[in-house]
């Protein structure tokens, strides 16, 4: 339900030719997240992540009774649940082959798009993982319609397999609105913004941080700007993948290391708190090493229109495409640019408004190619 999932449901639920909708997923701990669920949405606790077997629980689904049958898919995620995205791919492209015309899939990455290695998975394990999987995978692109969010990996898949059925789906916004629902706000036109506390700039560092998130960089850079008398409050928050061993000593050591730039650590933040969060900023800084597939931190800032300063990479320039409040840089430049920003904000009103209406509607039109 990760990772467009939940917000995919949500406004699937909505449209008005869907009768009812089946969600088989993992068990969802009601003790830590917060869950709506629409009266035509049946959750079907189907597999374990920790018990990767558990998996071919889909494969005991009576598929013939569905009209369209999609999968959300991340298959460049490995540790502990790479055999579950093997298998996961694995079963849409054998729905296919037992005749099923109504299979689509959704891939966030891919073995032929992005590197595996910079991502963090390093290990002699890791490296037999892509190898198996990238033929998996063309397999699967070769048989299943599937969609990706950036046209860029639709572009180089096609160029790299010409029988590929890969095709474009704008995934924009959709990961701002799960948070919007579980403060029942879905039906507002525009969310209210406070004046920040004495006009101070809010910097948002989030994301679920790991090797592929240069966070002693953000950090390193924003202590010697605050070095210099220039003030801000930092926001530190997010989860933390444990799928890399020696990850977590290495974080803690950092928030030890930079605790007199941190202002707040919040680590994990349930769903329904990402929307206080991100109206409480002001900039959000992404300092990526290299792109997992489309940025869902940046998705989420662009829905609640929050200024973005990036690290510059080719997938999250198309992300940013109509967005004038996102600055692309590169490393050597991060500290001035950062600097720059904070001295440039300008004294906000009481009040503002951030509009959500007509992102929540273009996210719900661009999903219709689903189900086509």
């Amino acid at each position: 339900m990760t990772t467009t999932g939940t917000p995919l449901v949500y406004l699937l639920s909505e449209l008005d030719f869907v009768d009812s909708v089946d969600v088989y997923c993992p068990p969802i701990n009601l003790n830590v997240e917060k869950t709506f669920i629409p009266e035509n949405v049946n959750i079907v606790v189907t597999y374990d992540p920790e018990r990767s077997l558990s998996t071919l629980n889909l494969f005991k689904i009576d598929w013939k009774k569905y009209d369209m049958v999609l999968f959300n898919i991340i298959p460049t995620m490995f540790g502990k649940s790479s055999l579950i995205n093997l298998i996961g791919t694995i079963v849409p492209y054998s729905l296919t082959k037992l005749g099923f015309k109504n299979v689509r899939v959704i891939l966030h990455n891919s073995t032929h798009t992005n590197d595996v290695e910079r991502l963090g998975y390093r290990s002699r394990k890791d490296k037999i993982r892509r190898v198996v999987l990238s033929v998996v995978e063309k397999l699967t692109f070769n048989n299943v319609k599937i969609y990706f969010p950036l046209k860029l990996y639709v572009n180089a898949i096609r160029s790299q397999n010409k029988r590929s059925r890969v095709e474009h789906i704008d995934m924009k916004y959709l990961e701002g609105i799960t948070t919007v629902y579980l403060n029942g706000k879905n039906k507002e036109k525009f969310l209210t913004r406070k004046k920040r506390i004495g006009n101070v700039p809010v910097v948002l560092l989030h994301g679920y941080w790991g090797p592929q998130k240069n966070l002693d960089l953000a950090l390193s850079k924003l202590t010697a700007i605050r070095n210099r008398g220039v003030k801000f409050h930092l926001v530190l928050s997010g989860g933390m993948n444990k799928k890399f061993p020696g990850y977590k000593e290495y974080f803690e050591k950092l928030i030890k290391k930079y605790n007199s730039t941190i202002d707040e650590f919040c680590g994990y933040v349930v769903e329904s708190e990402i929307l206080p969060l991100f109206l409480r900023t002001d900039i959000v800084l992404i300092p990526y090493n290299t792109p997992g597939g489309h940025s869902g931190v940046l998705e989420t800032a662009l829905f609640f229109e929050r200024k973005v300063i990036c690290i510059s990479y080719p997938e999250y320039v198309e992300q940013s495409e109509g967005h004038d409040n996102v600055t692309m840089t590169d490393y050597d430049r991060l500290e001035e640019v950062l600097e720059k920003c904070f001295l440039s904000l300008p004294i906000e009103v009481e009040k503002s408004q951030v509009s959500i209406y007509n992102k929540m509607e273009k996210a719900k039109e661009a999903i219709k190619v689903l189900l086509k």
